[in-house]
């Protein structure tokens, strides 16, 4: 992962409504599992997704945690936690200042 300022791993440049935004390797590697998720703005999934198109350095971390995802997902396609586990890591995550999704 290079980031130099020109070439395939230079940051992507996107235009925003602010003007341009970019990011860097370390940017796009720190936001895969997010991006992935789909817990990224709009904009921010295509700044991240800008970047992975152009960087052959980065895409194969992409790759990976995509097809690792993937292959997670059907392994436990009928795998349900306890109902008294999930309440103890719920309340837990609530007392550690999360909150639930709706």
């Amino acid at each position: 992962m290079s980031d130099g300022a020109d070439g395939p791993n230079a940051p992507a440049r996107v235009a925003s409504p602010g003007g341009t935004s970019a990011v860097d390797c370390l940017g796009a590697v720190s936001q895969l599992w997010d991006c992935l998720d789909g817990e990224l703005t709009e904009e921010r999934m295509r700044i991240v997704r800008a970047h992975l198109e152009r960087c052959a350095g980065c895409y194969p971390h992409f790759d990976f945690e995509r097809k690792f995802l993937d292959a997670l997902a059907a392994t436990r396609p009928d795998c349900v936690a306890p109902a008294e586990l999930r309440a103890k890591v719920l309340d837990a995550l609530r007392r550690a200042g999360f909150a639930e999704r709706n």
